[in-house]
């Protein structure tokens, strides 16, 4: 909806999905700081609750003024028309919420270690492609132009993979390793899921300035750029940490500052890659198929949460009661430490940039002129 706010071509887009961006942000800012606080001082059912009594009232905000600010130039309403809500579409909504208790429930049913929620998610990023690519009705051009979102979505697993560590093996971190004492108040480690909207809030503007700047002097990277740009930002903040934690060892605590400085470098490489991949795929997508590809890349975001648990798992000493000095291993790389673990994602953010840096020019001649 927000790429067809701007007619077509308009260099805005990118700025625009910055400053939407920036708005989801704001609410990811007081997300925590109201869930983490009732999970973590009464209980995590209230926690929950305050999750979806947010998206209820944000359900009925949209709902209420979609047709009155989604306008086009025309104030007609943006989008396509949909279908009427009939006995096919009951049928379908009833249907997936049938597969999602069965998926849910699979493990205790059959007595089964088989992850069927990630070969499905996994699967589903081979089958998607090969779907929407072998359509009839696409020429060349749409057809390039939409292998180049595929492509392009692989490449944000490792990033996702590497950034969504924030709900995971970094708060772990936080909680054990990271000293939270301010003025004698130690501060819950949930809240530093607030730093990364908040950086989110107060760099968009200066992001979205600049590409238009740059923009304006012919000097704009091409969004593969920004994204390669994007990846390796995420490896810097691993970089970061990674002297924090040298050495350390497992009772020992470093300032709150290192986690801090890290969640600013990966808020910058989100802004580099985030916004610009959705208005990537809202630019390079042919109308028919801009749902179905805006879905398409949000589940390369699926795939790389799964990926980020599994990484997650192999953080050192996340074994029973937090003091294990249990040792993983990633493709045959042994992780004896937070040194070891943190090097996993210097080395695979920092390759993926590398090598979508080198794919860049050629992704850009599939992209026939959307920059």
């Amino acid at each position: 909806m927000v790429g067809q706010l701007y007619p077509k071509g308009d260099r805005r887009v990118d700025s625009a999905f910055t400053i939407f961006y920036m708005g989801i942000n704001l609410g990811a800012f007081f997300a925590p700081l109201i869930s983490g606080t009732l999970a973590e001082k009464i209980d995590f059912k209230w926690g929950f609750l305050a999750a979806g009594i947010g998206m209820v009232i944000g359900l009925i905000t949209f709902m209420l003024q979609k047709n009155k600010l989604l306008v086009d130039n025309e104030n007609k309403p943006i989008g396509m028309p949909t279908n009427k809500f009939g006995i096919a579409q009951l049928g379908m909504v009833l249907g997936s919420i049938a597969i999602i208790f069965f998926l849910m429930n699979f493990k205790t049913m059959f007595q089964s270690d088989l992850d069927i929620i990630g070969y499905l998610i996994y699967g589903a990023m081979i089958v998607m492609p090969l779907i929407v690519l072998t359509d009839k009705s696409l020429t060349k051009e749409e057809r390039e132009r939409i292998m180049v979102i595929f492509i392009l979505a692989f490449f944000v697993i490792f990033f996702w993979g590497a950034f969504e560590q924030a709900g995971a093996s970094l708060t772990i971190f936080a909680d054990r390793q990271t000293d939270r004492t301010i003025f004698g108040w130690e501060m819950p480690a949930s809240y530093f899921q607030s730093v990364n909207p908040l950086a989110i809030i107060v760099l968009a503007p200066l992001f979205s300035s600049m590409w238009l700047r740059l923009g304006n002097r012919g000097m704009e990277p091409s969004s593969p750029k920004k994204m390669a740009l994007g990846l390796a930002l995420v490896s810097l903040g691993y970089v970061v940490i990674a002297f924090a934690v040298y050495g350390l060892g497992m009772m020992d605590k470093v300032s709150m500052f290192w986690l801090i400085a890290l969640y600013v470098i990966h808020t910058m490489g989100e802004l580099c890659l985030s916004p610009i991949g959705l208005s990537m795929v809202s630019k390079l997508s042919p109308l028919r198929f801009s749902s179905l590809l805006m879905g398409t890349w949000f589940l390369a975001n699926a795939a790389a949460n799964k990926f980020a648990g599994t990484l997650s798992a192999l953080i050192p000493g996340s074994g029973e009661e937090g003091q294990g000095a249990k040792i993983t291993y990633f493709l045959g790389f042994e992780i004896t430490n937070l040194f070891d673990f943190f090097l996993v994602f210097i080395v695979m953010c920092g390759a993926a940039a590398l090598i979508l840096f080198a794919m860049s020019r050629w992704l850009e001649k599939k992209m026939h002129g959307v920059n």
